[in-house]
């Protein structure tokens, strides 16, 4: 990782190899210390406060400058010094969006949407997905209430249906609007062909006053007509 980000700060300062040799010792010698231990901060504060992550980023960049200034010109030293005072206001102008949630009650009622219809029940996709919702399939747009009804014919076409591996988050975006991301692996045995099929999916659910009113799925439909195509 070290010797990656000198050989970036070779294109970018014209240093002989030489000079990078020399870089390279310097941070064995003085700034490993430090900067080991700030990557794995960073790593832990990934979904903790981007702000922080920005600040020890600039401080492990500001670590590797300031050993190459060292070894530079006058000339070299005064864009690399104007290059450290820059890249602060690059970092700081990033803007968030909004919040993004993987505790929060709409990301658990998305993943107990999977085992809702994956057992049958279909009672919390009766309860949450409004009739009227805005749903597009893969490139097929229907309403709320078709595919409640498409969902159940799944467990006429295949059986013991599962699904595996879900992941979801909520976005709370600035805005106003609530969008929960799920990603899962749908698996199920064809009742025709016998052929147990894994496909990944994944799912986007917009909320309005605990209801969802959009929906996009995407999967892969070959199974399914496969499936379709046997029964006739």
């Amino acid at each position: 990782l070290i010797i990656g980000f000198i050989w970036e700060l070779k294109s970018i300062t014209f240093l002989s190899l030489h000079e990078v040799s020399i870089v390279i010792r310097k941070i064995k010698q003085n700034s490993l210390l430090i900067i080991k231990p700030l990557f794995r901060f960073i790593i832990i504060l990934q979904s903790k406060s981007k702000f922080i992550i920005n600040i020890m980023k600039f401080i492990i960049h500001y670590q590797y400058i300031c050993i190459v200034i060292n070894h530079k010109s006058i000339k070299m030293k005064k864009i690399l010094l104007t290059l450290l005072f820059i890249a602060p206001s690059l970092i700081f102008s990033q803007k968030s969006a909004g919040t993004l949630s993987r505790e929060d009650n709409l990301t658990k009622i998305a993943i107990e949407l999977g085992q809702d219809y994956a057992t049958n029940n279909h009672s919390l996709w009766n309860e949450t997905l409004s009739d009227n919702a805005i749903v597009r399939v893969n490139n097929s747009i229907m309403d709320g209430k078709t595919v409640k009804e498409v969902w159940k014919s799944h467990h006429t076409i295949f059986n013991n249906i599962q699904i595996n591996d879900s992941y979801a988050h909520t976005n709370y975006f600035k805005g106003g609007d609530t969008w929960t991301n799920n990603w899962f692996t749908w698996e199920g045995t064809g009742n025709k062909t016998g052929i147990r099929t894994s496909n990944r999916t994944h799912f986007d659910y917009k909320w309005k006053n605990g209801k969802i009113v959009e929906m996009n799925c995407y999967f892969d439909t070959t199974a399914l007509n496969m499936e379709l195509a046997a029964q006739q």
